[in-house]
């Protein structure tokens, strides 16, 4: 009662929000008996004057049997509606599927339909948007904020601008509730991280010596969300909702799949506005859009034409495609025997798949992708390629190609141990790619860099002791050298830059007949004095958590065109190895791999050598070919290129960052480096 009617408050005003209780044991109870639960609680509801803040909240309901069990969610939202005229329910259904919910004789808005509020078209979605009669009245909707749906999002409560995009996305989806998730920290100590899907509304006071509970920075954010969402309600009822809209959809980005698009978690990086800038300057402009007209009088048309103007000025930034690399291929092609009768060094072909994003309402043709910035042995056409039209709200995949000559191929210069300048790093295949998007109705051009490493890999002669120590290895055996590349963010894809870690990595390997070697150097090791240790690898949101890791992916390509399933190794600073290999439905299984693998570890430095039969990654192939079958008494063959990624996680500064990227986890196989194994000196 105190929360409902305000009491428990200094202001006297009560939640504007309490969903009607449902006993623990209520899916158990017969049909008859739930309903005369809730005519009986609605009725009490509402002789208090609360039913209309109290819906009942419908989750994912499992009835003990019988025929109300096959009704599901559907059956027992009829069943709520049905008991009483005003009750409300709150469901976690679509549209189209509550659309069925009206009996034949009702139309698919019906009285009932205006009480039942389904879920809201999320952020990244499936189903088109619906388009309803300018008379007809949307049915409400409500969001869920929690980080589940079609593409699971954490990290939302990490910015202002990432909280506030939830009232833009509530008012464009015509939702009149957004589920946030609990008001209080998941663990109850001070000094625990944070956890990435959530956001605290208190925390408890003593955490801090005090009493009660003490008001978060997300509360804060959560209270200037919900101001923005009264602005744009007052703009919708003073008549000026088109220009809210606008801006409520290029401050959101949403993104809609195409058919059989398959949904990918970096779609959820491209939604959402992570320049301050324009959030700042969008606020003036929504409020001089509402002081355009005074209640129930005509519009200021002097004040509009600029306000107009200023709103151009606003949208064209805003407006500009988003634009990440997101896949590599990489094939072999041996070069024809010169005039000595000696065979050049292959050229490697390179194919990269590029994802661009339309932000605007505009369809644009006539646009062109093209190389613009290259390492000295990549070799391209000089020629753009022409990109499709690019469908509104959608994420087109384009592809690239390029040529590089192995022959020019060098060894990264420089070495982490001993520090690095600028260039560090930038060896003939290690250096940075520029990739420019030309937008065919501006002409505005968008440059994106990403690392594309591609490096030869060198046959060992001679044996090569694995105990961590690195004292093996030369230059130029070295694959990488310099700070890695950051993984993506919405800041970083936003912007179209690209990061570095903080600290400098060396890598080398090298091969034999059998096996595959990989030795690194890395630094930023946690030296706190307390730390875990755990035989498995924790995951949140696909990144690798919680402790230091390097993480290995591999997938082999043989001189036939066949490739192996990719294969995953997760290497411990205390020596422990998880390897597992990638099934055709996309799921990752773990193996026996015959990997050896040594390590030693000094302050914050870390170093270890990874030895890898290649019957590991031979007994994955999909083919038949050369690299085909799983005969573990057959000579393995031999590899003629490794797709290869490295990743580095710290878990002191909770940063990851990649050899081939920018990429969004460790276990991404789509984008990869190169390496190429050959017999001989370069």
């Amino acid at each position: 009662r105190p929360w409902l009617d305000g009491s428990a408050f200094a202001d006297r005003t009560p939640l504007g929000m309490w969903p009607m209780p449902v006993p623990d044991a209520l899916p158990n109870w017969p049909a008859s008996a739930r309903l005369q639960y809730w005519e009986a609680a609605a009725a009490h509801f509402d002789a208090l004057d609360w039913l209309v803040r109290s819906p009942v909240w419908l989750d994912q309901i499992k009835l003990s049997g019988g025929a109300e069990a096959d009704s599901g969610l559907l059956g027992e939202a009829r069943l709520l509606l049905d008991s009483s005229p005003r009750i409300k329910v709150v469901a976690p259904l679509t549209f189209p599927e509550a659309a069925t919910l009206p009996r034949a004789s009702e139309p698919v808005l019906s009285p009932s339909r205006e009480r039942l509020i389904n879920f809201a078209t999320p952020l990244v979605t499936n189903q088109p948007t619906q388009s309803w009669p300018e008379l007809l009245r949307q049915p409400p909707t409500w969001l869920d904020a929690t980080g589940e749906g079609l593409v699971p999002q954490g990290g939302y409560g990490t910015s202002e601008q990432d909280v506030r995009l939830w009232a833009w996305l509530a008012f464009l989806r015509n939702a009149s509730t957004v589920r946030i998730g609990p008001a209080l920290p998941a663990i109850d100590a001070v000094d625990s991280p944070a956890a990435v899907d959530e956001i605290v509304w208190f925390y408890p006071g003593k955490w801090f010596g005090k009493e009660g509970l003490l008001p978060t920075i997300q509360l804060k954010w959560l209270r200037r969300a919900q101001q923005d969402f009264e602005y744009l309600r007052l703009a919708r009822e003073r008549g000026e909702v088109l220009n809210a809209l606008v801006m409520a959809r290029l401050l959101t980005k949403p993104v809609e799949l195409q058919t059989r698009q398959q949904p990918d978690p970096v779609f959820g990086l491209m939604t959402g506005t992570q320049d301050a800038d324009a959030w700042e300057t969008a606020m003036p402009l929504l409020a001089r859009t509402i002081l355009l007209r005074e209640p129930g009088a005509p519009a200021d048309s002097v004040e509009r034409a600029p306000l107009n103007q200023r709103m151009l000025q606003w949208m064209e930034p805003q407006e500009k495609p988003l634009i990440i690399g997101r896949a590599t291929a990489f094939s072999v092609l041996p070069q024809p025997l010169d005039e000595r009768g000696e065979r050049p060094m292959p050229l490697i072909e390179v194919s990269l798949g590029v994802d661009i994003y339309n932000a605007s309402d505009t369809t644009p043709d006539d646009n062109s992708l093209q190389f613009t910035q290259l390492p000295t042995a990549w070799q391209i056409e000089p020629r753009p390629t022409l990109v499709p039209p690019l469908d509104v709200y959608r994420v087109t995949r384009q592809g690239v190609r390029a040529t590089v000559n192995s022959g020019r191929l060098e060894p990264p210069v420089g070495t982490a141990r001993q520090g690095f300048g600028q260039d560090a790093g930038q060896g003939s295949g290690q250096g940075v790619l520029g990739v420019t998007f030309t937008h065919g109705f501006t002409r505005r051009q968008t440059n994106v860099p990403m690392s594309v490493p591609v490096s030869v890999v060198q046959r060992r002669e001679g044996g090569l002791s694995l105990n961590g120590s690195l004292d093996d290895w030369t230059p130029d055996d070295a694959i990488g050298r310099g700070p890695l590349v950051r993984m993506l963010d919405r800041p970083g894809i936003q912007s179209h830059e690209l990061s570095r870690a903080a600290t400098n990595t060396d890598l080398f390997a090298t091969w034999s007949s059998e096996q595959f070697y990989l030795a690194f150097d890395v630094g930023g090791l946690d030296t706190s004095p307390v730390r875990s240790a755990q035989n498995f690898v924790q995951y949140d949101y696909r990144r690798a958590w919680g402790e230091d890791l390097t993480q290995v992916v591999m997938q082999a390509v043989f001189a036939d065109g066949s490739v192996s399933l990719p294969v995953h190794v997760a290497l411990k600073p205390n020596g422990g190895v998880w390897a597992e290999r990638k099934n055709a439905d996309g799921t990752w299984t773990s193996f026996e791999s015959g990997m050896r693998y040594a390590t030693t570890s000094q302050g914050t430095s870390w170093r270890g050598e990874l030895a890898v039969p290649f019957r590991a990654m031979q007994s994955a192939s999909t083919s038949s070919g050369a690299g085909g079958g799983s005969n573990f008494n057959a000579v393995p063959a031999v590899p003629v290129l490794l797709r290869f990624n490295f990743t580095q996680h710290q878990n002191a500064s909770a940063t990851s960052a990649t050899w081939a990227g920018p990429v969004d986890q460790g276990r991404d196989d789509e984008f990869t480096g190169a390496l190429l194994l050959v017999e001989g000196k370069r």
